[in-house]
């Protein structure tokens, strides 16, 4: 039997303690109050009987020396329960494990320890109970009644939880395993898209009698028999509909001087009511059928499997918005986000239920921002400015990380989970196959969903360069870095924060916004900003040091406004030259890694595409600027013209229009609103500036694709190159080479790109 250790943490009763706690961070434990030993303090009592029932290993108070990495050696293969005074969905400390968390908490009294079982916590302990690693009667607190580990959870005073009970269908349990290692459906996510015929409880009762008569043992037909009498096909949660404030007919674009880019634009505008949806009637009614969250307004989806709305791809929706003139399905869209920061404390990935564990880009303060640049609506961002701060505690509280040198504290993407993505459930599994212990697999599960919440579901930035999985899924360690891109959109928020609290008069909360940008930027510069190579790169939190390899999003900090004192941005138009990827015919891409994986090369994406742009605009690189964009928007009106569809990314390596981009969880999807929104608005950034020439071909001569002796797929490079673009990769492999030698990181070979 796996012991537990048990922590009881607790702010200082003092003010600077208060702040003290708030700001305790994963690099060191010096902040944390107390750690009590049996039966120590005003809970004293409850901790005792917690720590009795369950055989505890309970450990000594924690001294200002002792870092939390050497706290972890102790609870190694633990559980960890932690209790905490307040919700501790918003306490700061028990994310500084890598070890499975119980973290319970609940009513900020002085009577004692109410506790709550909430979503996060029930996988957990679902998975020790189907893993029979028993912590009999763990938990003997007043409160948090008949609960015993390895039996079933029972929680009865809990009033909500009834209406969770669809997460043990869609996020957890033996149905979504057994559906999802069926192959029943060839992608994950279409199972935990469908809704409920009957009501959750009845749903879980028809499994138990299945199971049962079965004794557990049934045949694929058996299995979709059930599916059928017990869930309907997904999309009856949405319906499609026009926006309000949508007219097909528009001069918007009128001042687009190239013809063909002017009627592409138009086309683009009109397809806004094939990608708006709203929420049925029959989710409002009836939520604990569904893995869909409700939100109030319609709302604009990318496209093709996903269905709903999408934490990061809501602001370069809402830009594209705004350029068609339609302000007020960018106000609804941004309304539907304070409504789950409201109902949920965060914004989570997206609007389904399976998705409450884990954010993404914090990017609701960029939407708000260009909002009221574009509406001037100072009655909005009065009500918004609330939304902002809460996001901004979440974030602060669970996913920073705090060293002593440090003026601000950095962010990190960090998930805790303990089982499979619901949506990705197969591939979770086999990216775990080869790690033997339950516990550790839970970790690499939780960096796999961290990666998920990074939103750059997968590259090789975020893979291991140890063991036999190093450059694979398997190796995954996404909250040991400290990504340059979370940490500028966060400053940059600070930034922005401080520019809307001016506008609504609130002066005093401006310059308390002002300062922390100061600290947060200068930090940035300190931890993340590379002298030599004049360039932002992610921090590795494990061999310390900064991971110095190309990514796009090595440039967020230039849109964002962090750059430091006496920055230049000559040392960015530089470096981008240096490694080459100012040579391929497409764009930027994402990196310069051959993995397999959709964020690596010869991928671009459309949002981190429209952040460099802007961001070299910025900085007056407005020739560099320009060059990008127009190499963007050619290759999507290339792919546009040809197959009058609209991609989530594109192969930025070739000019041609039939190599589709590749790699991935999934087949490559159209549509597509973050796409669209982003051509809207640099064909309005640029109107006047970039043309589609008469002559330019609908097939590239020199193209080996185009002549038909190459497969179409994304696979196919030529093995003949042009020699400015082999240079190209000659020097990026060079530089790679030197940053594996310095930081221990996985390199891959370098890309081949087709002319």
């Amino acid at each position: 039997m796996r012991q537990p250790i048990i922590f009881w943490f607790r702010p200082h009763a003092s003010r600077s303690g208060r702040k003290n706690y708030q700001n305790t961070k994963c690099g060191r434990a010096s902040q944390i109050s107390q750690l009590h030993r049996r039966g120590g303090g005003a809970y004293g009592s409850p901790v005792q009987q917690a720590a009795k029932a369950s055989n505890a290993l309970y450990t000594a108070r924690i001294e200002p020396s002792i870092t939390s990495r050497k706290l972890l050696r102790a609870s190694d293969q633990q559980l960890v329960i932690l209790f905490f005074r307040g919700d501790p969905v918003f306490q700061p400390v028990y994310y500084n494990f890598h070890t499975p968390i119980l973290a319970l908490g609940g009513s900020d009294s002085s009577s004692g320890i109410s506790t709550q079982a909430t979503s996060r916590q029930l996988p957990l302990l679902r998975t020790l109970f189907e893993t029979k690693k028993r912590l009999t009667d763990c938990l003997a607190v007043r409160q948090f009644h008949n609960l015993a580990l390895g039996q079933h959870i029972k929680t009865a005073p809990i009033t909500q939880l009834p209406r969770e009970m669809r997460t043990e269908i869609y996020c957890t349990g033996t149905l979504l395993a057994a559906v999802q290692n069926s192959h029943l459906f060839n992608d994950c996510k279409h199972f935990v898209d469908m809704a409920l015929k009957h009501d959750p409880e009845t749903v879980l009762k028809n499994w138990e009698s299945l199971v049962t008569s079965t004794n557990g043992e049934f045949t694929t037909e058996i299995l979709a028999n059930f599916v059928d009498e017990n869930f309907d096909e997904p999309g009856c949660e949405l319906e499609e509909c026009q926006p309000d404030d949508f007219n097909e007919e528009i001069d918007n674009f009128t001042s687009i001087t190239d013809p063909n880019y002017r009627k592409w634009a138009h086309d683009l505008h009109k397809k806004w009511p094939t990608l708006c949806r709203r929420v049925s009637q029959k989710v409002l009614s009836d939520p604990e059928r569904f893995s869909l969250l409700a939100v109030p307004n319609p709302f604009v989806v990318p496209g093709g499997r996903f269905r709903e709305i999408y934490y990061w791809d809501t602001f370069f929706i809402v830009k594209g918005l705004l350029a068609s003139g339609m302000f007020s399905t960018a106000r609804g869209m941004i309304e539907n986000m304070g409504h789950l920061i409201m109902h949920y404390g965060f914004i989570p990935n997206g609007n389904r239920v399976y998705y409450l564990n884990r954010s993404q880009p914090p990017l609701l303060t960029w939407a708000l921002h260009a909002y009221y640049q574009a509406t001037n609506d100072l009655e909005f961002v009065k009500m918004a400015l609330v939304w902002l701060e809460k996001e901004m505690a979440f974030f602060m509280a669970n996913k920073t990380v705090q060293r002593p040198e440090w003026k601000y504290p950095l962010f990190r993407y960090h998930v805790i989970a303990a089982g499979p993505r619901p949506e990705s459930y197969r591939e979770d599994l086999e990216s775990a196959e080869h790690v033997p212990d339950l516990l550790e697999k839970c970790r690499l599960w939780g960096d796999i969903a961290a990666a998920a919440e990074s939103g750059r579901d997968f590259s090789t930035r975020w893979f291991g360069s140890d063991g036999p999985m190093a450059g694979q899924m398997g190796s995954t360690r996404t909250s040991q870095l400290l990504p340059v891109d979370l940490n500028a959109i966060i400053c940059g928020n600070l930034r922005f924060f401080a520019e809307l609290y001016d506008a609504v008069g609130e002066n005093d909360a401006a310059a308390r916004y002002r300062e922390q940008f100061s600290a947060m930027r200068d930090t940035m510069h300190d931890v993340l900003w590379d002298e030599e190579a004049g360039c932002w790169f992610d921090y590795d939190l494990v061999h310390d040091c900064r991971i110095n390899l190309y990514a796009d999003t090595n440039f967020y900090p230039l849109y964002a406004g962090c750059t430091h004192d006496g920055f230049d941005a000559k040392r960015i138009a530089e470096y981008l030259a240096h490694v080459g990827v100012m040579e391929f015919p497409g764009g930027i891409p994402s990196s310069l890694v051959t993995s397999g994986q959709q964020w690596d090369f010869p991928n671009g994406w459309a949002p981190n595409t429209w952040v460099l742009i802007n961001g070299l605009r910025a900085y007056g690189q407005e020739e560099l600027a320009k060059t990008i964009a127009d190499k963007w928007v050619r290759k999507n009106y290339f792919m546009w013209l040809n197959s009058g569809k609209m991609f989530e990314k594109y192969n930025v390596a070739t000019k041609c229009c039939k190599v589709d981009a590749g790699g991935g969880e999934y087949e490559l999807q159209e549509g597509f609103g973050w796409t669209n929104g982003v051509i809207l608005d640099l064909l309005m950034i640029y109107k006047d500036e970039l043309a589609w020439t008469a002559n330019d071909p609908t097939t590239v001569p020199d193209c080996l694709c185009c002549r038909g002796h190459l497969p179409t797929d994304v696979a196919a490079v030529p093995e003949v190159v042009e020699p400015i673009i082999e240079e190209a990769i000659l020097r990026s492999r060079k530089l790679s080479c030197a940053a594996q030698e310095a930081s221990s990181i996985l390199v891959h070979s370098a890309p081949q790109a087709q002319a």
